[in-house]
């Protein structure tokens, strides 16, 4: 699925006057600036990036700057798509097709806010994007949908978005970017200091649900939600 979300961009970038390309490259150009305006990708980040590229028969040339910006944009994509469709799951509205996807997005608004890896939804409609190619773009959407929907999230209690992410993006891009996530253990020794057991978590969900929001809990750091 990366591949095929790469090699989507790569088109684009090449096919500059196609009728979706101003759009998807601008959201690209606008998710690239915001990482070099925050982010400094180390050497060692990018090496750590194409040796993930060549794993996964992906050729990309860290001498080329557009390659390597769209190869992270396709790989922050990827996970971006995991993790709304794990979210989904959880809220008893999986999908596995890519209308589906694409409807329940823009449905629930109130929690998928519009983000810049939308741009799968113009690629995936755009007739004038070469055809095997977008067949590969929603075919790979479409079988990652529907590995997720077989799935039976509910009893999961671990942070799933944590270990995905760890496990996707290579340590030395995360090192750059400052992106860190907290150890269960430490977790549940910052809960337990607090007397945040299961029985008080769930009283204060109760009175929450009861519309007595006089309690009110604030994680400035939230990450991926585990606290």
């Amino acid at each position: 699925m990366i591949a095929s979300l790469y090699n989507t961009l790569l088109w684009y970038n090449a096919n500059r006057g196609s009728p979706a390309s101003s759009k998807i490259l601008n959201l690209f150009e606008l998710w690239k600036n915001l990482h070099a305006m925050f982010v400094n990708i180390s050497d060692e980040g990018w090496r750590s990036l194409k040796d993930l590229a060549e794993k996964l028969n992906i050729t990309m040339r860290i001498s080329r700057e557009d390659e390597k910006w769209l190869f992270l944009y396709a790989l922050e994509t990827y996970l971006n798509i995991l993790m709304r469709a794990i979210t989904l799951s959880k809220l008893g509205r999986s999908v596995k097709d890519l209308e589906s996807f694409r409807d329940n997005i823009y449905q629930l608004r109130n929690i998928f806010e519009h983000n810049v890896f939308e741009w799968i939804f113009d690629a995936s409609y755009d007739n004038s994007l070469q055809q095997k190619i977008r067949e590969d773009l929603r075919s790979s959407i479409n079988l990652l949908l529907e590995v997720v929907y077989n799935l039976d999230l509910f009893y999961v209690s671990f942070d799933m978005f944590r270990e995905f992410y760890q496990n996707i993006l290579p340590r030395e891009v995360r090192k750059s970017l400052g992106e860190f996530y907290t150890n269960d253990d430490i977790v549940n020794k910052v809960l337990d200091a607090a007397e945040l057991d299961r029985d008080a978590i769930r009283n204060l969900y109760e009175r929450w649900r009861r519309g007595e929001k006089d309690t009110i809990i604030l994680d400035p750091a939230c990450g991926s939600g585990f606290f």
